[in-house]
């Protein structure tokens, strides 16, 4: 007689859970800030992408708007009589709807002789109507030669050169041009005596 005999079941296998990792949520990226953002290279007459020819809001009637590559200028705290504010913006000034205004110390020019061009053609010849060039006079010996080249660069620009021979005078000049942006030329001229005896 014959006994079958049935080989052992192999035992269960044990199943271990599969954990299933989450996709954590994208964090938020700030935006980059002005030091993140290339500067244009020499010569080249093309605005970085990045910044504005002009202030999304124009500035008040009190303000200045100032570029933020200016942060850290000396000139920034001889500005008394109008408030400052900064923007992402190509002039280093802006004085109003249709002024505007870069500033130069005459030792970086002497360093850099193309600065001045460059930044001058990344204004474009149309959108501002007064472009002003304030250099500040920081060298004292053999300036002849610099002052003329930024003399015929600024002519050829179509641009209005202002010279200052203080951070002080250059400021209160930036403060000048910002008070009489919006004003006529009847301001600042001569009022004639309307009396009788003056037209005889």
């Amino acid at each position: 007689m014959r006994i079958a005999i049935k080989p052992p079941a192999p035992p269960a296998a044990s199943v271990q859970p599969i954990s299933i990792p989450t996709p954590s949520a994208p964090q938020p990226t700030s935006p980059p800030s002005d030091r993140d953002v290339p500067p244009n290279p020499a010569g080249s007459a093309a605005p970085n992408t990045a910044w504005l020819l002009a202030p999304e809001r124009p500035p008040a009637a009190n303000c200045i708007c100032v570029s933020t590559r200016q942060r850290g200028n000396p000139l920034l705290g001889h500005i008394h009589i109008m408030k400052t504010e900064f923007a992402r913006v190509i002039p280093d000034f802006v004085l109003g709807r249709a002024t505007c205004a870069l500033f130069l110390s005459l030792q970086y020019h002497m360093l850099h002789p193309q600065y001045l061009r460059t930044r001058l053609a990344e204004l474009g010849p149309h959108f501002y109507r007064l472009k002003v060039v304030l250099c500040y006079v920081d060298v004292q010996e053999n300036i002849g030669p610099s002052l003329e080249e930024i003399t015929l660069t600024t002519i050829n620009f179509q641009s209005t050169l202002i010279l200052a021979w203080s951070l002080s005078e250059a400021g209160q000049y930036l403060e000048m041009y910002r008070a009489f942006e919006d004003r006529s030329a009847e301001s600042i001229q001569g009022k004639s005596d309307e009396g009788i005896y003056s037209k005889v």
